[in-house]
């Protein structure tokens, strides 16, 4: 049974597919847009298909509910379902219903509603003006509390 694979139709030579029974390997050496593509699928993987495409501006895998993309120009994106973490050169950007990032034994926490910060020592430096708000009440507990200010002149 011919396998059929619309990408060439024109040059035919070019592309190249190898199937069995679990496995397709596509080779499509078409000048500017050509790829090679690897799908695997059941019985040679027990749940989820595995595809990664290799195409002239970079690579793709993809597998359930994950992708990753490494393209040169853009850099790396991971996506897991709604959540998503690219890294470009200039920044590394996240996106997600939830963030939690965690070092032993200190521990960052962010959600939609809450920042959450545990650690045995935590220090912050702002090189400008600096300011906290609430709607709400505002709590500080602390077995010891000290604040340095410099004076300003009236």
């Amino acid at each position: 049974m011919p396998i059929v694979y619309g990408r060439n139709a024109e040059d035919p030579a070019k592309v190249k597919v190898l199937k069995t029974e679990s496995t397709t390997v596509i080779i499509d050496d078409t000048a500017e847009t050509g790829v090679v593509s690897i799908k695997i699928e059941t019985p040679a993987v027990s749940q989820y298909p595995v595809t990664l495409t290799l195409f002239g501006e970079g690579a793709k895998l993809e597998t359930g509910i994950c992708t990753i993309t490494v393209e040169p120009q853009q850099g790396i994106t991971a996506t897991v379902s709604e959540t998503t973490i690219a890294e470009t050169a200039e920044a590394i950007t996240a996106s997600s219903q939830r963030i939690a990032l965690q070092t032993e034994p200190s521990q960052l926490t962010m959600g939609g509603a809450s920042v959450a910060v545990m650690a045995p020592e935590l220090s912050f430096t702002i090189d400008s003006a600096a300011s906290i708000s609430s709607g709400e009440a505002i709590s500080l507990t602390t077995g010891e509390f000290s604040a340095m200010a410099a004076s300003t002149p009236c």
